[in-house]
């Protein structure tokens, strides 16, 4: 049986790390959620220079380090995947954005 893998996106991480985001205690809940069920959270290096640039400016240099540190830390354990896009898998993400062409 394959593991179940949750995508985190910039969204998810900013409400896990900013206390006062509307969404914080339903992000923080899922997060509890999905380890508990032994699910890999996934996310990429594009999301993650996209939620430290914005944690840097809009909530300060500490909380975006503690947030780098804690993802690193849960990847390190094997709780967080974090996928480095090359061409292939941006030209992919290019694809499936196409594909919802409203």
């Amino acid at each position: 049986m394959s593991r179940p893998q949750v995508f985190v996106d910039s969204w998810a991480w900013v409400a896990i790390a900013i206390r006062s985001d509307p969404g914080h205690s339903r992000a923080r809940d899922l997060r509890r959620a999905a380890e508990r069920c032994g699910a890999l959270l996934v996310t990429s290096d594009m999301v993650m220079a996209e939620l430290l640039t914005r944690l840097r400016y809009d909530a300060g240099l500490a909380v975006a380090a503690s947030l780098a540190d804690d993802v690193e830390v849960t990847r390190l354990v094997g709780a967080v995947d974090v996928v480095y896009t090359d061409e292939r898998t941006y030209g992919s993400a290019l694809d499936w954005f196409r594909r919802f062409d409203h």
